[in-house]
């Protein structure tokens, strides 16, 4: 089956579910909804929510400590080894490997601050609507 899916080439999110499918069988029992997250996962860590202009990067400070006042949870500033797992090429894959748990914590605090953010764009878009 891997030969089929060229898992090696494949990242792991996606051909997971594939697999499950194709090993369960064809028809209504063997056939079932794949799981998909709204957020974009890369190597296993949710990437932040693309942002409207060049100059916001992401969530802001501001934005994220007024969310953690109004009761959002999961609007902790990132830990060292939150930072660390989310580190491009070499630094990170280390930090991934050695971390795991980093990882997890990770993805729940930035899946929070992108649904903060798409509650904003939603804000915006309804100020724009009805001006």
């Amino acid at each position: 089956m891997s030969s089929y899916l060229r898992l090696g080439t494949v990242p792991a999110h996606v051909s997971h579910p594939i697999a499950a499918a194709l090993a369960g069988g064809v028809g209504a029992a063997g056939v079932r909804a794949m799981d998909v997250d709204e957020d974009e996962v890369i190597d296993g860590m949710v990437q932040k929510v693309a942002q409207r202009s060049a100059a916001t990067k992401e969530t802001s400070t501001a934005t994220r400590v007024k969310a953690k006042k109004d009761g959002v949870p999961h609007m902790e500033p990132f830990t060292d080894n939150e930072i660390a797992v989310g580190r491009k090429f070499g630094a990170g894959v280390q930090a991934r490997l050695d971390f795991p748990e980093a990882i997890v914590s990770r993805n729940i605090k930035m899946r929070a601050r992108n649904a903060e953010t798409r509650r904003t764009f939603a804000n915006t878009d309804n100020k724009r609507s009805n001006v």
